[in-house]
């Protein structure tokens, strides 16, 4: 991500005038060199997500990288985010959305939450295990 910022923000018209960019990439590459960026700077040209993503967002996501995710699991999480939504919106207060959830609801949705988080971390281990980050992404693979 760091290097795709770098490459975007100061790539030139031409080969030569980015040959600068592609140096620095090299040595933060090899560790010669550190590149400090904030969440603000990234954001100018990468995409970055904010905190409304729920399991049908996040199994999109993975598609791409070929990393699937157990259907059944994180149904909740759409919940908690809209929740979650109607709360930091100020919609509804916390004290008034705390009377009416019962405590086996919050249990189901921990439970659902934690499930399909052991889910995601397996199956994001057996990809890094497995080396699949240095194939070619799935969506250039069809594109030939």
């Amino acid at each position: 991500m760091i290097l795709y910022y770098h490459y975007h923000k100061n790539k030139g018209n031409n080969i030569h005038e980015s040959l600068n960019v592609i140096h620095d990439n090299i040595n933060m590459i090899i560790n010669k060199d550190n590149f400090n960026l904030s969440y603000d700077e990234m954001s100018e040209v990468y995409q970055l997500y904010s905190g409304n993503l729920d399991a049908r967002e996040i199994r999109k996501i993975f598609t791409k990288y070929d990393i699937i995710i157990a259907e059944g699991i994180g149904q909740n999480l759409k919940t908690i985010k809209d929740v979650r939504n109607i709360l930091a919106h100020g919609e509804q207060a916390f004290e008034d959305y705390g009377r009416m959830i019962v405590l086996t609801s919050l249990e189901s949705h921990f439970a659902n939450t934690k499930d399909f988080l052991t889910e995601v971390i397996k199956s994001v281990s057996k990809y890094l295990d497995r080396k699949q980050y240095r194939e070619q992404p799935p969506q250039q693979r069809r594109r030939k």
